[in-house]
């Protein structure tokens, strides 16, 4: 089925999010979002590589990946054409093949839950933008795409399915990594303490029902219907 939101947002300007069967893609005025299992494994792979072994752009979240762990990524990803629970973003500039970095968000029932004040069924975000684009604004735009898609897009699914929407958006990072803790102030805003052995800061923000559901067109077409 094509179904095809604009979305007018104050901060990113207009928001297009068009969804087939075999995935869906997200325009900004800069950035463009593919869902995995739009891509080929070939490019997905040279991609990630690039992006995941580069010890630059690894070194405040983990050691960098091996050319295996990349390989294992792509193939479990790519066969996830829904984004209810969880969905891989490729991030582009808009119209184009330049590949800048990846987003992504998956449902955790009660990993958080002893979290300060605890911290159950959440949607986790974690992003990684290659290091020739930090710095410019980049980072902020997909993590607050990303909480636009999932306002949006996602929560009304949940709805549509009579199913209890994950109550917030929340994220982890290194209380040393400050340029993210810039966009995560900027797009989640509320933090804690993750753990007191590591001091890792854990941001979160509430899925209240969005007021400015108005300002979202469904443009659906006829129901259509395509082969994978």
């Amino acid at each position: 089925m094509l179904r095809q939101l604009n979305i007018n947002s104050k901060k990113l300007g207009k928001v297009e999010i068009l969804s087939t069967d075999q995935g869906v893609t997200i325009k900004t005025s800069r950035l463009e979002f593919r869902l995995l299992s739009l891509e080929s494994p070939k490019k997905l792979i040279t991609h990630y590589t690039s992006l995941l072994c580069n010890p630059e752009n690894m070194k405040m979240m983990s050691s960098p990946w091996s050319a295996a762990d990349v390989r294992r990524f792509i193939s479990i990803g790519i066969y996830n054409n829904e984004c209810q629970h969880s969905a891989i973003f490729t991030v582009y500039f808009v119209n184009t093949d330049n590949f800048i970095g990846s987003i992504r968000y998956h449902y955790v029932k009660d990993k958080y839950r002893t979290v300060g004040c605890g911290h159950k069924n959440v949607f986790e975000m974690g992003y990684v933008l290659d290091k020739p684009y930090w710095g410019q604004g980049y980072g902020t735009e997909m993590a607050r795409t990303t909480v636009k898609f999932i306002k949006k897009f996602v929560c009304p699914s949940y709805e549509d399915s009579q199913q209890p929407c994950p109550s917030e958006i929340v994220a982890i990072v290194d209380p040393r990594n400050e340029a993210s803790i810039k966009i995560l102030k900027k797009t989640l805003k509320s933090s804690e303490v993750s753990d007191v052995m590591t001091s890792d800061l854990f941001f979160f923000r509430p899925l209240k029902k969005d007021k400015g559901m108005s300002d979202t067109k469904d443009q659906s077409p006829p129901t259509q219907s395509s082969s994978i």
